[in-house]
């Protein structure tokens, strides 16, 4: 791995923090990250985040600054950002998914990140695509689509591609308004006239059924979608493609108007929640709509053969109901 951009002694390489300039991190948090990167968690790593004493303790610095990933990788993110906090502490913002991800990507060509902010998603599966296989990595926030491009130039090899856009219904412009101001993951070509926007810039957007059409073409591909309430532009295009063979997403934005549903059920894919676990992941059969509720992640899959899941199962039983 190209390590350029950055010099490291040995305990700052183990806890995976490196400042890009002159500033120091603290011992004590750059051990509070070598702890946070072995823990086994699952979940709720957010609520450790923002946890009052974890703000207390949180370091003052006023640069961005680089982390590893779990498998080594390094992103650079913003000093006061929630995200680039838990990654700091973690080396991952959400293991279920990624654990999910990593498990069933084994089956596919591509892997599209949409919304994937620092990428951690898409760049802690790349070990696990097959040797020909590529990552695409979606994110229209300018400053972080930078910062994944240098990522994918200075050490990866080709086996990423970043693209710096949203998808939506249409190609032009859009803009991409910022609800919280320290929270890069709220970004969003969704007006909520309910929430304070403080900022707002214009970013492209291409069509999602003529974008994807091309990169995906006869490909097998999977999917983690993450677009905060864009995903009816995106999401039923993506389940009703016959190549697909899963797709994780978040289903907490959904306007009442969006039927996400149905288009799963004929396209023939088996759905399930993702349970909040803090050491395993459990996945829930969801027969309606009115099952997701509870939740916050669901999974789609295309399974071997036509069938119904009525019981709670694991990874190793999701990959095996997935089409190979």
């Amino acid at each position: 791995m190209n390590t350029r951009g950055w010099i490291a002694n040995d305990e700052e390489r183990a806890s995976g923090l490196i400042m890009k300039n002159n500033e120091s991190i603290p011992f004590y948090w750059r051990m509070i990250s070598l702890i946070g990167h072995q823990l086994p968690l699952k979940s709720g790593l957010m609520r450790i985040a923002t946890h009052p004493l974890m703000r207390r303790i949180k370091p003052t610095l006023s640069h961005p600054f680089d982390v590893r990933l779990r498998n080594g990788i390094r992103v650079t993110v913003g000093p006061d950002d929630l995200n680039g906090l838990i990654l700091s502490l973690f080396g991952t913002e959400d293991p279920k998914v990624v654990g999910i991800c990593s498990t069933l990507v084994q089956s596919c060509d591509l892997l599209l990140d949409i919304g994937a902010n620092y990428g951690s998603v898409g760049l802690l599966c790349i070990k696990q695509m097959n040797p020909k296989g590529r990552i695409h990595l979606f994110e229209p926030n300018p400053r972080l689509a930078r910062m994944l491009e240098q990522v994918a130039e200075d050490q990866l090899n080709g086996e990423v591609v970043v693209h710096p856009i949203a998808l939506a219904d249409h190609d032009g412009s859009i803009g991409l308004s910022f609800p919280d101001g320290n929270n890069s993951g709220s970004a969003s070509i969704i007006i909520d006239q309910t929430t304070h926007s403080t900022k707002t810039v214009e970013v492209p957007v291409r069509s999602t059924r003529s974008y994807l059409s091309n990169i995906v073409d006869n490909a097998t591909f999977g999917v983690k979608l993450d677009i905060e309430g864009a995903e009816r532009f995106v999401l039923p295009w993506i389940v009703c493609q016959p190549n697909l063979r899963f797709v994780v997403f978040e289903c907490t934005h959904f306007d009442s108007d969006f039927d996400w549903f149905t288009p799963i059920k004929k396209a023939g894919l088996l759905l399930f929640a993702i349970e909040r676990k803090f050491l395993t992941v459990r996945l829930s059969p969801i027969s309606t709509p009115s099952d997701a509720a509870p939740f916050h992640d669901l999974v789609a899959i295309r399974p071997r053969h036509e069938m119904s899941s009525s019981r709670t199962i694991g990874l190793r039983q999701l990959a095996k109901l997935v089409i190979s």
